[in-house]
């Protein structure tokens, strides 16, 4: 109800005020009362800019085909650089560094915590052997703030170099 009540206001404002106050801001050039003073100033500028724009309308328009010929070398630009650019918003670049953030439920003890972290220390040492170098953890600390219930775990990779199966990399 509270929506379409807005939207008939809306279209009523639209339909009926907005008219008359178009009429009553955009008058003809000679009513400008005021030639004189920052009034004025402003007056002779907005007029020298409509004046502008108006000719470098028409000037777009009376060489339409060159006009048209930079847009569609622009589109045709633009497809380029989109089909040779990256497609993901993130590169795809091995930093060697992991960061893995641990929350468990408001509430939760900090030995609670620690046991958590520890598990998913002995996970990248154990089950990820092949890919990491070490792991820091910190209990109390995290990204979604500070708290007994949160911690972080810090993930150094191994040297690219020593990572040769394709599914231990970021690519």
């Amino acid at each position: 109800v509270t929506i379409v009540s807005a939207m008939v206001l809306s279209v009523l404002v639209a339909l009926v005020l907005t008219p008359a106050l178009c009429a009553t801001i955009l008058r003809p050039a000679k009513d400008h009362a005021t030639q004189r003073g920052p009034f004025g100033w402003f007056n002779r500028m907005f007029d020298r800019g409509t004046i502008a724009y108006r000719d470098g309308s028409h000037g777009i328009i009376n060489r339409s085909w060159r006009f048209l010929a930079m847009f569609l070398a622009i589109v045709i630009a633009m497809g380029w650089m989109f089909a040779r650019l990256p497609s993901s918003f993130l590169p795809e670049e091995d930093q060697g560094i992991l960061i893995t953030s641990v929350q468990l439920p408001v509430g939760a003890t900090q030995d609670r915590t620690e046991r958590v972290l520890a598990k998913v220390t002995d996970h990248y040492l154990n089950e990820e052997k092949d890919a990491v170098e070490g792991v820091f953890t910190a209990s109390g600390f995290g990204f979604g703030g500070a708290g007994q219930n949160v911690g972080i775990a810090f993930v150094r990779l191994k040297d690219f170099d020593k990572r040769t199966t394709p599914a231990l990399a970021a690519q």
